[in-house]
């Protein structure tokens, strides 16, 4: 049967003959009660799900893409006109070809530039608080609010386009406001990424984050053809379906289960568990407070291969701004219609799909036969090889004269635009299970605010290219592949090899642990000989500390734990039993036997 001591706070102190510590009734398994888990979905059924959800979100997406550029054309392109030269607006339109002038290019790069740059802001203020809140609340609602938010921000969009002549186009702008309901579309890759990972064992991540990006590579394959034979009859037509498809996520969302890690539930043996009155209040200095503020993040300091690889993954991004000037590009330098263009992206999502399905997981596959190339190393390789291929084929689609060696480029750095998923795999590797959700939100927030500097950057650049024309207009490409080479040389020039310091050392760091605990140069006198002690780390200075006194089960003596500010939990007792201290007040239970049959609790003193 436990015995249940209460520690009396400072104020309950009433007279000298007031008792330190007293009896006090309470079931003890209470300080142990955890909430039953949830029942575990498959991992296959959550994949499915957020597949499903993936697909759809960037299919509505490439679907609309055409459609949408070709709606903000004609609007700018009729604004244009009407003082330009009226007489070329028939029936309230205008000739696509007429809309081809570089004023109109120029107004539609610097509008779709700075929406990308305001859907993107909310990321770079709540990508932090987003990840924290998904490691310690659970992924499932926040990916609710996400997905939500993203139809709301469309439906936005729309109503503005569907009144171009009450609402001034760039109110579409405003869209970024709703996103922060939501996080925003960086963080909605974050969270689906996470919980990805929390339901993928280590060794097949790599190749789930690659499925993963291939199901959006699949949608560029059979969207952009959707759109353009719906857009022959008229834009709207993809606009609606698209609005439709991001609707079905909300569901989809909705029967998403909790994938967070539960914590490791208390022992079922009697334990002691050991929780300090409560200390005076002391103010936090600006300092503590920073610190405070700041510990979350530690883990980016513990290896410095995390800022590099997140310091270099922003030249994709960069890409990335890049490559969704394609369609605009094409149209304006090769002159293409937009519904043509928007076949290049399905050429470019079959080579994706190719390098996704087929040569990385060859390549890998026949890296992991060989004794040299362990998971990480193999990932670093292909990573190092995938910089080099975007620095390649992004120069020579700058370059090229005309569109078999611009498709020729698109190609060549096609092959190396999967390594995100190398990235998000090798960092994951590089933390620990815990610091998943923190990583993957750090990552969002260097990735946003690269886009909120590239989206507008861009289309500055394609706008001063269609001043100078010629291949100045590819300025945009050449920028991109330009940072691509200095990205690829910082890649095969630093080492980055050996399996880190995260979740892939966990052996290593108990073995550390076990040693540090186990030092006999440390800790406090212990229960007993040899393996029978109980060593805390030193606690921080108290004014008085807390004496059990046991005997039996293979030795006396007397044990002093800290009572303070902090008390270090947990502490071992023969590596069976566990004394867990907790911050607040305002109990001491004990049950025996601790360890063995003959020990006994005998008497306890100290106080505050």
């Amino acid at each position: 049967m436990a015995k249940t001591l209460y520690i009396p706070d400072e104020e309950e102190y009433t007279t000298a003959h007031t008792p330190l510590l007293r009896s006090f009734p309470r079931d003890p398994e209470d300080a142990l009660e955890e909430p039953t888990p949830r029942t575990q979905r498959s991992t296959y059924h959550v994949l499915g799900l957020v597949l499903t959800i993936v697909f759809a979100a960037d299919l509505a997406g490439s679907i609309s893409k055409a459609p949408l550029i070709r709606v903000y054309e004609s609007i700018i392109c009729n604004s244009y006109y009407k003082t330009a030269d009226p007489g070329l607006i028939k029936n309230g339109q205008v000739e696509e070809w007429y809309c081809k002038v570089a004023p109109v290019q120029e107004e539609l790069a610097l509008l779709r530039g700075w929406h990308d740059f305001f859907d993107y802001l909310p990321g770079l203020f709540l990508a932090i608080p987003f990840g924290m809140l998904a490691d310690k609340f659970g992924r499932k609602w926040l990916s609710v609010l996400n997905v939500t938010s993203m139809w709301a921000r469309a439906i936005w969009i729309y109503v503005v386009c569907a009144f171009p002549h009450v609402l001034p186009l760039r109110l579409i702008w405003l869209q970024g406001a709703l996103g922060v309901f939501g996080g925003g579309s960086l963080v909605a890759s974050a969270l689906l990424f996470v919980i990805t990972t929390d339901v993928t064992p280590k060794p097949q991540r790599t190749n789930v984050f690659l499925y993963a990006h291939a199901a959006l590579c699949a949608t560029e394959f059979f969207g952009p053809p959707i759109g353009s034979i719906l857009m022959d009859h008229s834009p709207w037509i993809p606009l609606a379906l698209s609005i439709a498809l991001l609707t079905i996520n909300i569901p989809l969302s909705l029967a998403l289960p909790e994938t967070l890690p539960k914590p490791p539930r208390s022992p079922k043996h009697p334990s002691i568990v050991l929780t300090p009155s409560k200390p005076p209040f002391l103010p936090p200095s600006p300092l503590q407070t920073l610190k405070s503020h700041l510990s979350p993040l530690a883990f980016l300091l513990r290896d410095p291969r995390i800022l590099f690889l997140l310091t270099t993954s922003i030249a994709y991004i960069v890409a990335q701004a890049s490559n969704s000037l394609t369609m605009q590009y094409t149209s304006r330098r090769y002159a293409w219609t937009l519904s043509h263009t928007a076949y290049l992206t399905s050429i470019r999502a079959i080579l994706m799909l190719t390098t996704l399905l087929l040569i990385l997981p060859l390549a890998s596959t026949h890296l992991l036969r060989l004794p040299s190339f362990p998971p990480l190393r193999k990932d670093l390789l292909l990573l190092r090889l995938s910089f080099s291929a975007v620095a390649a084929g992004l120069l020579l689609e700058g370059l090229a004269p005309g569109i078999p060696l611009f498709v020729f480029g698109c190609a060549i750095a096609t092959m190396g635009m999967g390594a995100t998923a190398l990235i998000r795999s090798v960092l994951a590797s590089w933390v620990r299970p815990a610091e998943v959700g923190r990583l993957f939100a750090v990552m969002s927030l260097v990735w946003t605010a690269a886009m909120l500097v590239a989206s507008p950057g861009v289309a500055m650049l394609f706008a001063e290219g269609l001043k100078r024309g010629g291949v100045w207009m590819g300025l945009p490409f050449l920028g991109a592949g330009v940072l691509f080479v200095v990205a690829s040389g910082a890649m095969w020039g630093v080492g980055l090899g050996g399996e880190g310091a995260g979740a892939g050392d966990e052996e290593e760091e108990e073995e550390e642990e076990e040693r540090s605990w186990g030092d006999e140069g440390g800790g406090h006198e212990g229960l007993g000989e040899k393996e029978n002690y109980l060593r805390p780390p030193p606690p921080p200075p108290t004014s008085s500390a807390l004496g059990v006194k046991v005997e039996g089960g293979g030795g006396d003596g007397v044990k002093q734990l800290g009572v303070g500010r902090h008390v270090p939990a947990p502490l071992m007792l023969d590596g069976s039993r566990e004394v867990r201290a907790m911050r607040r007040p305002s109990y001491l239970e004990m049950e025996t036997p601790l360890y063995s049959p003959g020990l006994r609790i005998m008497e306890t003193r100290g106080g505050l």
